[in-house]
């Protein structure tokens, strides 16, 4: 199912832009142009059509920060649910509309973190931050995959992946490669800040949860989709 949906989101993603660049009348003026998208609409099917696809993308665009923001304010629910912070923390980010039951104080705090950056901060250095941040993100994973199989913390059932290690090899590859060239005059701040705040929460974890492991990041044990089909077999009978 994994793959299903990594092979559906490349194509939705993939399949447009090639569109876009092998049909554009010029690749100069594609490239040079401020919005490619624009300018192949416009070339190709007219104003039109160009302000038609702009409304939908527009649309889609609202339609994706509202689904982030809620993925975001459950996470952080989720991590009060664990008693991941001190008991007042957990008590005001962990609690749930008596009618909507829905996490209304983590969407609250989200929301007003999203807005106040989205105000106040150059939109070109927030993508940027927001890309070096996603690098360090994969860069960890892929570290941290090699770091459990080695120790020999992933050979549980749970934990397959196939050619290993190339996948992990790769995206260190990959990620360390962006990185270095993230060492500009114009983005090594927005790169520092994805660091700072890996480290931040690196300190955090070995300062306040390690030390009170089994009483706080209370983690649920992973429930194998053996183990459902199973579940659902006793019930059905």
């Amino acid at each position: 199912m994994i793959m299903m949906c990594l092979a559906v989101t490349v194509a939705v993603e993939m399949i447009p832009l090639m569109g876009v660049v092998l049909g554009s009348p010029s690749m100069k003026d594609l490239l040079s142009s401020d919005s490619p998208m624009n300018y192949f609409l416009t070339a190709r099917g007219g104003s039109t059509l160009n302000v038609v696809v702009s409304v939908g993308i527009a649309i889609a665009i609202i339609n994706a920060v509202i689904a982030i923001i809620l993925q975001i304010a459950r996470l952080l629910f989720s991590s009060a649910r664990d008693r991941s912070w001190p008991d007042p923390v957990d008590k005001v980010l962990g609690s749930v509309h008596p009618t909507l039951h829905s996490p209304v104080a983590a969407t609250l705090v989200v929301g007003a973190i999203a807005a106040v950056t989205a105000a106040f901060v150059p939109l070109n250095w927030l993508i940027t931050a927001t890309g070096a941040n996603g690098v360090i993100v994969y860069l960890v994973v892929a570290l941290a995959a090699l770091r459990l199989r080695r120790k020999g913390g992933a050979t549980s059932r749970g934990y397959r992946m196939r050619w290993w290690p190339l996948a992990p090899v790769v995206v260190i590859a990959i990620c360390g490669y962006i990185i270095y060239s993230m060492i500009t005059p114009s983005t090594w701040t927005q790169l520092a800040v994805a660091v700072v705040t890996m480290a931040i929460g690196v300190v955090y974890y070995l300062a306040y949860l390690h030390p009170r492991r089994g009483d706080r990041w209370t983690l649920p044990d992973p429930i194998h989709e053996d183990e459902i089909d199973e579940a659902g077999k006793t019930t059905a009978a």
